[in-house]
């Protein structure tokens, strides 16, 4: 049951990769300004750093999870904040968006 963060591929310490498909992949970018682009540029750190602490949260609780059907459930969530974070990351990438991690 005990995991070591970076071990797994789908963590923020190893290559990140969706297991389903973003559902935003085939919308044209909206024409901004460039105080739109750097309010959402702002919005998107904001929202990166949050799907991160996610990951650490459900990732610390599967450490010390007692059951396997808790560390099951823990790693379900955990996996859905990386496809979060994997559709983000890439769009802070189309954007230009320097996020650190």
């Amino acid at each position: 049951m005990a995991h070591s963060i970076g071990t797994r591929p789908d963590t923020v310490c190893a290559d990140l990769h969706s297991r389903r498909p973003n559902p935003a992949d085939n919308l044209a970018e909206p024409p901004l300004t460039e105080t739109q682009r750097r309010s959402s540029g702002e919005l998107m750190r904001v929202n990166h750093a949050g799907e991160i602490c996610a990951q650490a949260l459900y990732f610390g609780q599967m450490a010390m999870a007692r059951s396997p059907e808790v560390y099951q459930t823990l790693e379900a969530a955990a996996e859905e904040e990386t496809d979060h974070l994997h559709g983000l990351h890439n769009v802070c990438k189309s954007c230009k968006v320097i996020v650190v991690i």
